[in-house]
């Protein structure tokens, strides 16, 4: 076989074995999220946007959370909740990567996905399991905002950014006024221990 042949022919394996993926986009879609006393129960919150996710990945799997709003409103998680998820399909040379991000609102509850092909990107890929902590996102956000008051930073202008990627949670404060990160902490999911304290 020619070289020429032999290129044409393996880029129409890869093509045929990976295709393209065209960017998906989908604006204020209404899911339910059932609240209690103590806030948006997170099983719930989950299972909403894994339902919408699956409408176009049906065999995406969480990699990333994060939860940005008032500090006050940390504990209902009353803000903005970012989830992220990825989908591994099988490929010639590598593997295909599709990535969606799910923005939702929960007080408004609406939600924004984007999904595009992050196979030529470095996104996360394990997966994320919150069932499998010992403490409870709740319990983690009451921690969260514990440390935060005793640090001296809690007041109605407080921002907090609450993120789980790896193996722990990551928390970080500011304040609208200067946008300026101005404490953050780790939070040991199997045990509730602060560590990394960074006023």
């Amino acid at each position: 076989m020619k070289p020429c042949s032999l290129f044409l022919t393996l880029a129409l394996l890869l093509s045929s074995c990976s295709p393209p993926f065209d960017r998906i986009e989908e604006e204020k879609i209404h899911i339910d999220i059932p609240s209690g006393q103590k806030g948006i129960n997170i099983g719930d919150l989950l299972n909403s946007v894994m339902n919408e996710v699956a409408h176009f990945l049906p065999n995406a799997y969480l990699t990333g959370f994060v939860f940005a709003g008032k500090c006050a409103d940390l504990p209902q998680l009353r803000g903005s909740v970012t989830l992220t998820f990825a989908e591994s399909r099988p490929g010639f040379l590598t593997k295909q990567i599709l990535w969606a991000v799910a923005v939702t609102n929960t007080e408004d509850q609406l939600m924004d996905i984007s999904i595009e092909d992050g196979t030529s990107y470095y996104v996360a890929t394990d997966r994320l399991n919150l069932n499998g902590d010992k403490i409870s996102l709740n319990e983690v956000t009451e921690i969260a905002l514990k440390n935060i008051a005793e640090l001296g930073f809690f007041d109605s202008d407080c921002e907090v950014v609450l993120t789980r990627v790896g193996d722990s949670w990551d928390v970080g404060c500011e304040h609208l006024e200067t946008f300026i990160r101005e404490c953050e902490f780790t939070i040991d999911p199997s045990n509730g221990i602060i560590k990394n304290i960074k006023p």
